[in-house]
């Protein structure tokens, strides 16, 4: 989920210009805080790249440039400030995989031509911003800008969200250990592990960490509305369990788990959040099964029962806490700014997320999460309401993070 899903408008992006005044002559403005931010894949779905450039747009006397492709709209609230100048440029054509090496070039020639031609009145910028998607075009391009505005090179190491599990070794060897990572001025990342990473590299970084939006939040005046809304027992425990990704394995591992959980013989709810693909095959081999403790639910994790049920549940399991090894996942951010207990693999970087006993626990197999589930459920050996209290009170805002990395850089 976006920190920006209640602002944006589903309607489809309209033309942009930089600026305009009544006659409808384009202008630029001119401020001392001039940043350009730069995507050629998609800009509204690079939520760190939303979020560096809203946050940029508060201080005093800047402005923003978004340039890049724009394939769905933005948030209202950055779309619609004085201090933001919106730029689309028009996306290359589609082709096949197997025409890349000849029409990459081309592609890149074509892009560059816009972004000159967009930015050619901007005389000076303090800062160009760019991220992973499409490395080595956002390079190319970022860098020609930098050199030509005499600006520094900020660059965002983030992790795209539909990286599939069996492509995630390849993706972690192209973008984490890029040697073009050398060329920028300044690098942010989202965990204390990429930053270790990369000063084995010897090169210095700051860590941003992710957020959610306002819909993630703790709300335990959701639970009636939960109950009614699944038909599940009032006051048995609810057990939320996200399954983003269809892989066969974790199918049948969580076939097994919602098995030896209903072993343990206490009746508790398991909502299970599944994505796309995955759900259907979740809802297909659940259909098979009876339990006699558990009340089982399938719903699609984009929906909007999804944050609502997070904000009421009172525990949760999590199977992927860490897809890229040096990333936090998206499901461990957003039942961390829920303020949910939760049970972790263990594996990547979790452990900075999760303190063991404090404001979460780890497992390694079925065996280990049953016995946490034991501890926690039938031997009530931890206060869950306490669990929670201790997540709220290590959460940090973006715009604090952000600041404090960006005081160093400028004059606030």
């Amino acid at each position: 989920m976006a920190e920006w899903s209640k602002a944006v408008d589903s309607s489809p992006t309209i033309e942009r210009s930089v600026g305009s005044n009544p006659t409808g002559t384009t202008f630029f403005i001119f401020k001392m805080n001039t940043a350009i931010f730069l995507d050629l894949d998609d800009f509204s779905s690079n939520y760190r790249m939303l979020k560096h450039g809203y946050s940029y747009s508060k201080l005093e006397e800047s402005h923003v440039y978004l340039v890049g492709i724009f394939r769905n709209s933005i948030p209202k609230i950055i779309e619609d400030s004085p201090n933001v100048s919106i730029y689309e440029l028009v996306p290359f054509f589609n082709y096949p995989k197997y025409y890349s090496i000849l029409l990459y070039p081309l592609m890149m020639l074509f892009y560059l031509i816009q972004i000159i031609s967009v930015t050619y009145k901007i005389r000076k910028a303090r800062f160009v911003f760019a991220s992973t998607n499409k490395i080595f075009m956002h390079f190319i391009c970022s860098y020609l800008l930098k050199f030509l505005k005499k600006a520094k090179f900020v660059f965002d190491i983030s992790v795209p969200k539909s990286v599939p599990t069996k492509n995630v070794k390849n993706y972690a060897s192209n973008y984490y250990g890029s040697y073009l990572l050398n060329l920028c001025d300044i690098r942010i990342c989202s965990t204390r592990s990429m930053q270790g990473f990369f000063k084995l590299k010897k090169l210095d970084s700051h860590v941003i960490r992710d957020t959610t939006g306002p819909l993630f939040c703790r709300s335990i005046e959701n639970r009636s509305k939960i109950e009614s809304l699944l038909g599940i027992e009032s006051n048995i425990p609810v057990i939320v369990i996200p399954f983003p990704f269809l892989d066969e394995e974790m199918v049948q591992s969580m076939i097994n788990i919602c098995v030896s959980i209903d072993s343990i013989g206490i009746k508790l709810a398991l909502i299970i959040f599944g994505g796309g693909k995955s759900q259907k095959s979740l809802e297909t081999k659940f259909k098979k099964l009876e339990f006699k403790h558990i009340q089982c639910r399938i719903l699609p994790l984009l929906s909007e029962a999804y944050p609502i049920v997070l904000s009421a549940c009172d525990f949760g399991i999590i199977l992927s806490g860490s897809r890229l090894i040096l990333d936090i996942s998206q499901e461990l951010i957003e039942f961390n700014w829920s303020c949910v207990p939760s049970a972790v693999f263990l594996n990547g970087c979790v452990k900075e997320i999760i303190k063991e006993n404090e404001t979460g626990f780890l497992y390694s197999n079925t065996e280990s999460l049953i016995k946490i589930m034991r501890e926690v459920f039938v031997e009530k050996k931890h206060n869950l309401d306490l669990m929670s209290q201790e997540i709220s009170s290590h959460l940090e805002s973006w715009e604090s993070n952000w600041h404090n990395v960006f005081c160093q850089y400028m004059n606030f």
